[in-house]
């Protein structure tokens, strides 16, 4: 008999949201992952952690129901190693990740030319 599976979904479907209407996974981290087949589905499984549990890295497989990993386009389950990889290759190329952002951030029109400083929060004696 199989035994029924729930989880959250919500952080799942915005971030898949987004990406089919911006196209941010492919054009922020696509080219980055070099031979790791997996890469763009790992990034958005360590994006839904931080949007839900903040499980640690170690701990994320034993967190994360086989169906999510499906649904996010996992082909089997990884181990806990290929994350930090994922972690640490994002680390040393956070130049290229950011550049990349910027571009986004401007070809979607989330830029303005000009920068208006915003004191409303700030205290003056």
């Amino acid at each position: 008999m199989k035994t029924n599976v729930t989880f959250s979904i919500g952080s799942v479907a915005l971030i898949e949201k987004a990406d089919a209407q911006t196209g941010f996974f492919r054009d922020v981290f696509g080219g980055l992952g070099g031979r790791a087949r997996d890469f763009i589905p790992s990034v958005k499984l360590l994006m839904v952690n931080k949007l839900e549990d903040s499980v640690a890295i170690h701990r994320l497989m034993d967190f994360t129901p086989k169906e999510k990993l499906t649904i996010l386009g996992f082909g089997k389950k990884k181990s806990d190693r290929s994350f930090n990889r994922t972690v640490e290759y994002l680390g040393e190329n956070s130049q290229f990740v950011m550049d990349k952002y910027q571009q986004w951030t401007k070809k979607n029109g989330l830029v303005d030319k000009t920068q208006n400083v915003d004191f409303s929060s700030s205290y003056f004696e």
